[in-house]
């Protein structure tokens, strides 16, 4: 059983793939986006699965009550590397957020292209079947990067967090968006996406991190315009916005979130 339902307006939208959902940024406003949601949310309790919904290895990921490291596996297409301030800002922010005592490794490796100008969701999946190397065993948790080579299947998106433990980057749609006379940098944008995209594997917002207070916006997002999670953060006038100004922060609501699900 599946049932049909519309977001109207949104930037940045949860499409539900089958029992998948999926969190895409946009970058221009959409008149509206058709979402199906099956019954059957596919909510393994093994945690060492890698394919389970967005969202539920929140806990996981915050806190070390089963995994005391974690490692990020960060695969990136021909062309597509993430600047080294990007890696950094990103384990920065995994530190500052997340209990890791056996620390955050991370990998980096260039991967074959997909050879495809467009990639859906099934596309991402199968290639990271065929790419990933690194996956959760023990006391080790692993999360997915994957910047590859071409747009989304839909048009105008920046990131998408499309598993439990996987995010892919558009790296196409991200260079052929940065840089030049009033744009922000490629290191700016690939750091908002990733770490937008990262927000939502922690379960934000209140899709796997419970509100402590209700601050929802749009689906899956926070409701306050300064937050690294708000809807519209990734919108093309942000970008414009960004050229000027810092990366935006996770807001009191959502750190409080973070800590309240065994966070920092």
């Amino acid at each position: 059983m599946s049932n049909n339902k519309s977001f109207l307006t949104m930037k940045l939208s949860v499409f539900f793939l089958g029992s998948k959902p999926l969190i895409v940024l946009f970058l221009i406003l959409l008149s509206s986006v058709a979402c199906k949601q099956d019954d059957d949310k596919n909510g393994s309790d093994d945690p060492y699965s890698v394919k389970n919904r967005v969202g539920s290895s929140a806990n996981d990921i915050l806190s070390e009550d089963k995994f005391t490291k974690l490692v990020l596996e960060i695969a990136y297409m021909p062309g597509m590397q993430l600047r080294s301030g990007t890696i950094n800002a990103t384990k920065s922010f995994l530190e500052s957020r997340i209990y890791k005592s056996d620390g955050i490794e991370v990998i980096t490796r260039e991967v074959p292209s997909g050879g495809k100008s467009a990639y859906s969701p099934d596309d991402l999946r199968t290639y990271e079947d065929e790419h990933r190397t690194v996956f959760p065993e023990e006391n080790t948790l692993t999360i997915w990067i994957c910047i590859v080579d071409g747009e989304y299947s839909s048009p105008n998106v920046l990131g998408v967090a499309y598993q439990n433990l996987s995010c892919a980057l558009m790296g196409e749609t991200i260079v052929n968006n940065s840089g030049g006379l009033s744009r922000p940098s490629r290191e700016k944008v690939e750091t908002v996406v990733t770490l937008h995209e990262l927000g939502h594997l922690l379960g934000l917002v209140d899709i796997g991190t419970p509100m402590v207070e209700n601050h929802k916006g749009k689906e899956g997002h926070c409701n306050n315009s300064n937050c690294l999670m708000y809807y519209a953060v990734e919108t093309t006038e942000f970008l414009s916005l960004l050229f000027n100004q810092p990366i935006p922060e996770l807001d009191g609501n959502c750190l409080v979130d973070l800590e309240n699900n065994g966070g920092r």
